[in-house]
């Protein structure tokens, strides 16, 4: 048997596959499945792009799918040891946006915080005790602890489904956590750094709607930190 003869058996194989579970998928979950049958059937065609590899004129193409995969599933890997990678991105989001003004802002913006309609009562949330001036560190945490418990959160929970198709679904959103991890690098390569160096680039996905508002910016005062942190913490209420 020829490589052509072999990619076209292996492509065959993959359809069969794809159609099987397509069909388990959609008697188990039903109309409510749609989110899970599209992950199934991005992960099985991700999978099947490595038939290119049986021929020598696309081992460029093969090679980079090898290391975009073993990168990313690296990234997956820390994000699960870390115990909290959505949590963990929010802490490095929030910090970035202190990093951006001074401590007098960032003293002023507590201080605003604290006369917001929104945060009234619910202040002590933050867990900041502080008689003076409060530190970037000491709001960033404060700031984090306020999301503990956050319901939109929970879309990294119901993005997988329990069972036989949890690995081809984590395949399946590979293709959209690349790409939205691709989308972070182009409107704010910095912060796209952060994550890199924290392997957690690939979790930025989860995180994304509520996020990237704003981090398309190219300058920050203290009004627009302000605003941003008061808009994460609704949209994370």
């Amino acid at each position: 048997m020829n490589q052509a003869e072999r990619a076209i058996e292996i492509r065959n194989e993959y359809d069969k596959k794809l159609a099987l579970a397509l069909e388990k998928g959609y008697k188990l979950h039903g109309e409510n499945g749609k989110e899970l049958l599209t992950n199934i059937y991005q992960g099985l065609v991700r999978l099947s792009w490595y038939s290119s590899c049986l021929f020598d004129d696309y081992q460029d193409v093969c090679s980079k799918l090898r290391g975009e995969d073993a990168r990313h599933f690296q990234s997956i890997a820390h994000g699960y040891s870390q115990g909290d990678a959505t949590r963990k991105i929010i802490t490095l989001f929030f910090n970035y946006l202190l990093s951006r003004i001074s401590d007098e802002q960032i003293d002023r913006i507590y201080n605003r915080m604290k006369q917001d309609p929104f945060l009234r009562g619910h202040i002590h949330k933050l867990g900041i005790m502080v008689s003076g001036s409060v530190t970037k560190k000491a709001l960033t945490y404060g700031l984090v602890n306020f999301t503990i418990g956050s319901r939109s959160l929970g879309r990294l929970a119901s993005g997988f489904s329990s069972g036989v198709f949890s690995l081809i679904e984590h395949y399946g959103l590979l293709q959209e956590r690349i790409a939205s991890a691709d989308s972070l690098k182009r409107i704010n390569p910095e912060f796209y750094q952060i994550l890199y160096k924290e392997g957690l680039e690939t979790w930025w996905y989860f995180v994304e709607p509520v996020l990237r508002r704003y981090l398309s910016i190219p300058s920050y005062s203290e009004d627009t930190v302000y605003n941003a942190i008061m808009y994460t913490l609704r949209s994370l209420e």
